[in-house]
């Protein structure tokens, strides 16, 4: 031993763990209190031992400390081998870390003193590695609303007690728990789910490369009937915790941390809102601990740099009440909505989408209206993103309007910046961001654009963003060596990063199809050797089950086939390719029709005092004399196309003349 414990707090650095990072088999460690520290030098530097009880801070977030539990776990060296310890997602989101900033971390920790966890009486030195904090008599908790509407369809919570067993089950273990924490329960589901299958086990047959003797023959081992799969998490905050009362002293003020078991009185209150974790990364995390290697990163948790200024544009909206506004434009089907939820979803909190259709109005009062009315639905949702999807000009060549909107937008952002918390309960405020999409960013009105205080283009990723994105997809599928990812980005340019993704999904299809054909071919279609062939190829160590380049290749050809199909209009609409000149004359039928359908829409004006308009027109054959089809088409090419957003401008415009007459 290296002395006694210290009660002064000693620094430390520390980093969030990522799914890079593997985990030690031998500890059975809380994901709400792990720190892995990596040297036992760092650890006779901080004068701990092996699995002690410490309070941990961190540097600049004072105000919050957490009961940390500390594991050795002497790690080979990686990219923030500078860093002397690791902190559970949990552990580092309880403590008001944030998940996705890879930054290192300033942490002061020192030795929990007896009253902070529940206990009376000083502890002896050789009991600080069973040390634990007392078991509290209630626990009050909270499900947070985000991932309560996330899984309301899950099969668990549609069984009477589902929910219920899965708080008994994480609960059979002793949690350490603090008031204000979030945790996550694991919601099982049971495949497969249908009451047809068998209820007893059944005894199949195990291909020897899947023994752990090289040497053994098959054999048959008892699968049982179903299978239970961790499929989502529900995240609950501890809103109380109630120490056992004693005659000494009944309210224990200094009480820091408290175990929850089985023992435990468990209170659930109705949902919340609150910020949680990244829902991936703490997956990751369960499954590193199950395997005691190194975690897979999901597609969830792709990182592209959009995401990233985006993140970092937001972020300070969490830490102060300074107003954050962002215009984001880009081209149609860029995956501006899918930046927007991904950020969101790495900052933890929800996204309130508005189309900009629901906010228009004739009078500026009743735009003010709309706006409040939208808004109060934010503020009792935050901590969240409020979302202004479609967003466009009411009207470009009407300074008037500009003015009104620009107005709305920024008594919006006054009242969203100063958003009182949902729960009366809690009295924190929370500050809301708003985002608001366009297509083209020159098209909106400078006094509009004047209210956003950042602007972010999204663009289709780069020759070196799609690599980096292939990359961090490669984590989790396995390709051939032939495959070289720099070819592949240099041959998807244009490509978005949900196609790359779809991409490699293909792929994987074509992988699949490929390894179905040569088994069937070998065994004439006898199905029951299929699946012992996906997994024994699964097994091989030069990737049997793999995605090679012909996969690739035919990924990539049917991809290119559905674009071309799509801009030839086998996937959308397109004008017909007929001229009006191909008809030849009727010039007085072309502006009949073109009056039908405009007029209306450009002079509202001269409908205002209840003049009828022509609902439709009557189309004599006779005085057409062309065929009607051939007569259409030709007439589609003339008649412009209005898009939802200019429709919505005319009716507008329509109402406003209207209530004016």
């Amino acid at each position: 031993m290296w002395g006694a414990p210290c009660s002064a707090p000693r620094p430390l650095s520390a980093a969030v763990w990522t799914p890079q990072h593997a985990l030690p088999a031998d500890v059975d460690a809380d994901a709400l209190t792990t720190l892995l520290v990596r040297d036992v030098r760092v650890l006779k530097r901080l004068r701990v031992v092996h699995g002690a009880v410490v309070v941990v801070g961190v540097v600049g977030l004072e105000q919050r400390q957490h009961v940390a539990r500390v594991w050795l776990h002497e790690a080979a060296a990686g990219p923030d081998a500078a860093v002397d310890a690791l902190l559970s997602p949990l552990l580092a989101f309880n403590l008001g870390c944030a998940l996705h900033d890879p930054k290192p971390l300033e942490l002061c920790i020192r030795d929990a003193r007896p009253e902070e966890l529940g206990l009376t009486g000083a502890l002896a030195l050789r009991r600080l590695r069973d040390q634990a904090p007392a078991v509290a008599a209630k626990a009050v908790i909270a499900p947070l609303l985000l991932s309560s509407l996330a899984c309301r369809s899950h099969a668990a919570l549609r069984q009477s007690d589902g929910l219920v067993a899965a708080l008994r089950a994480f609960f059979q273990t002793p949690r350490v728990l603090q008031v204000g924490d979030v945790l996550a329960i694991a919601l099982s589901e049971r495949f497969p789910s249908s009451d047809a299958s068998p209820s007893s086990p059944r005894a199949v047959q195990l291909p020897s490369s899947l023994q752990t003797d090289p040497a053994t023959t098959e054999s048959d081992a008892v699968v049982p009937p179903t299978l239970s799969v961790d499929t989502t998490l529900v995240f609950y905050r501890v809103e109380s915790l109630d120490p056992v009362a004693s005659e000494t002293d009944t309210a224990r003020p200094s009480v820091l941390a408290l175990q929850v078991s089985s023992e435990t009185e468990l209170l659930q209150t109705g949902s919340i809102s609150a910020a949680a974790p990244n829902e991936d990364i703490v997956k990751s995390f369960r499954a590193a601990q199950a395997s005691s290697s190194r975690a897979t990163p999901t597609g969830g948790m792709l990182r592209t740099p959009e995401v990233d200024r985006l993140v970092g544009m937001l972020q300070p909206s969490q830490l102060c009440d300074v107003p954050v506004s962002v215009l984001l434009s880009g081209p149609s089907g860029i995956g501006k909505t899918s930046l927007v939820h991904h950020a969101a979803k790495l900052l933890g909190v929800c996204v309130v989408e508005v189309p900009f259709t629901e906010l228009t109005a004739t009078t500026e009062l009743q735009l003010l209206d709309n706006m409040r009315e939208r808004i109060a639905k934010a503020q009792a949702l935050a901590p969240c993103v409020l979302y202004i999807s479609r967003f466009f000009a009411v009207d470009s060549h009407d300074e008037e309007s500009e003015l009104q909107l620009a107005a709305a937008l920024a008594h919006a952002l006054r009242e969203l910046s100063h958003s009182p918390s949902s729960t009366a309960s809690d009295t924190t405020r929370h500050n809301i961001p708003l985002i608001a999409c366009v297509e083209d960013v020159t098209e909106v009105p400078k006094f509009i654009r004047q209210c956003f205080l950042y602007e972010l283009a999204v663009e289709a990723p780069d020759l070196s963003t799609r690599l980096d994105i292939l990359q961090q997809l490669a984590h989790t599928t396995a390709f051939s060596p032939e495959v070289s990812m720099p070819d592949v980005a240099q041959r998807t340019a244009g490509r978005t990063c949900g196609e790359l993704v779809a991409l490699l999904a293909d792929a994987g299809e074509e992988a699949i199809k490929r390894l179905r054909r040569d088994q069937e071919s070998e065994d004439d279609g006898a199905s029951n050797q299929l699946m012992r062939c996906l997994v024994e190829s699964c097994l091989q160590a030069d990737g049997g089950c793999a995605i090679t380049q012909e996969d690739l290749e035919t990924a990539l050809a049917r991809q290119q086939a559905q674009a071309s199909a799509a801009r030839a209009g086998g996937g959308a609409a397109s004008i017909p390719n007929v001229k009006w000149e191909d008809v030849g004359g009727l010039d007085d039928v072309k502006d009949e029709i073109m009056d039908v359908v405009q007029l209306p829409l450009k002079h509202p004006e001269l409908f205002s005092s209840g003049v009828r308009q022509r609902s439709g027109i009557l189309l004599d054959e006779m005085r057409v004399r062309v065929a009607q089809c051939h007569f259409l088409s030709a007439l589609a090419s003339v008649v412009p196309s209005v898009s939802p957003a200019e429709l919505q401008h005319y009716e507008n415009l329509k109402q406003q003349y209207s209530s004016k007459a």
